[in-house]
């Protein structure tokens, strides 16, 4: 590949990545000109970032651009330029793309749900610290090469895609306004994911146990949200000398190990003010029952 004077290759990890991209003979050169003038054409750049982007060469020496050795883009680096607006539909005609980072601008509107059929080779997508807003578009289970998907501090909202695409190895949703409880699909036994992070938004509801099954699974922080009932003991692994990190601000989470408030002696109360409750006359039974809801919290 080549980006700018100088060869480079695209990488992704730590390991150059192998897309079977398509090369159909045709008006390669005439599409990556039409994306990325549809992309200087169409965010707004106070800082004028992309003055120097001009087509009359070649375009792959463009600030931000990696190309395959047949001057098609496979790389668009547009990371912290303070490009505004919203994200074009002019990408279509890069589809070759394996990386799109737009990182650290002030993007806005949604992330569009046909992303994935505009460049259905992507590998990374960054398009975290924005103003992006909507849903979490689920048709991103149709990028079957994407590793890395980061969305993090934007105004997203919200549930959460209810399945992954296949291959994804580090999805980060914090910082965003995302609801609903976790889908149980969101990982698996065979998941390749290695990083998980849904930390300050609005998740309620349990941890879903299938959480337990994600072999692979190094980072989980879901920190900073509204989930409740017991964190699955299996996942007490991801706690390294500071529960906050992981689990901490949840108030209705427990757990039977060490960090959180202990499930078993929350349980216990409430049987012990039970046995009050059926043990006493009718007039201490209401009295107790008025208890029990203010320790319940009811």
């Amino acid at each position: 590949t080549k980006s700018g004077s100088s060869r480079v290759a695209a990488f992704s990890g730590g390991g150059v990545e192998k897309v079977p991209l398509v090369d159909d003979g045709v008006g390669l050169e005439e599409d990556s000109v039409r994306c990325l003038q549809g992309l200087k054409n169409t965010f707004k750049d106070p800082n004028n970032r992309l003055t120097s982007w001009s087509f009359s060469g070649d375009v792959c020496r463009l600030d931000g651009v990696s190309c395959f050795d047949d001057n098609r883009v496979i790389g668009l680096q547009l990371s912290s330029l303070e490009l505004g607006g919203e994200i074009p539909d002019s990408l279509q005609f890069c589809k070759s793309l394996v990386t799109l980072n737009l990182s650290n601008n002030t993007l806005s509107g949604a992330i569009p749900s046909q992303i994935c059929e505009w460049l259905p080779y992507l590998v990374n997508l960054d398009l975290s610290n924005n103003h992006l807003s909507g849903p979490v578009p689920q048709q991103l289970v149709k990028c079957k090469y994407l590793k890395n998907l980061l969305l993090s501090d934007n105004s997203l909202s919200g549930p959460l895609p209810y399945k992954l695409p296949p291959f994804v190895q580090a999805l980060n949703l914090s910082d965003n306004s995302l609801s609903g409880s976790i889908p149980s699909r969101i990982c698996h036994w065979y998941s390749p994911i290695i990083s998980l992070d849904l930390s300050r938004n609005r998740l309620s509801g349990q941890i879903p146990p299938e959480l337990v099954t994600c072999n692979n699974l190094k980072t989980l922080v879901l920190s900073y949200n509204h989930l409740s009932g017991p964190v699955p003991n299996q996942l007490s692994r991801f706690i390294q000398g500071d529960s906050s990190m992981s689990f901490g601000n949840n108030k209705g989470l427990c757990a039977d190990f060490e960090g959180l408030p202990s499930c078993h002696s929350t349980s216990k109360k409430h049987k012990v003010i039970m046995f009050i409750l059926f043990d006493e006359s009718m007039d201490h039974r209401l009295m107790a029952c008025g208890l029990w809801l203010v320790a319940c919290g009811l």
